[in-house]
């Protein structure tokens, strides 16, 4: 919600403020259309990817056997790689 609000024009923020206060029934749809529109969904992606990049290269510094970790990152991948 926070990078919509920081990257929406000022009509999406209007409307954003709006739902916000309100409770329409296609309230999600439409929080959801403003979100693709200010490509939060790619900049979560982006954010996700970084962060799993940092956390397996902190798991390789980790000085154990590589089959010791293998299930944590199976776990890590399947975690990150689901459909929802």
């Amino acid at each position: 919600m926070i990078r919509a609000l920081e990257t929406a024009n000022p009509e999406q923020l209007k409307t954003l403020n709006v739902l916000l206060s309100s409770d329409p029934a296609d309230k999600v749809e439409q929080v959801l259309a403003i979100f693709k529109a200010c490509k939060v969904d790619a900049w979560a992606e982006d954010l996700k990817q970084k962060y799993m990049q940092e956390a397996l290269a902190h798991l390789e510094a980790i000085a154990v056997v590589e089959t010791r970790k293998k299930p944590l990152i199976d776990l890590a991948n399947y975690l990150m790689n689901r459909i929802q």
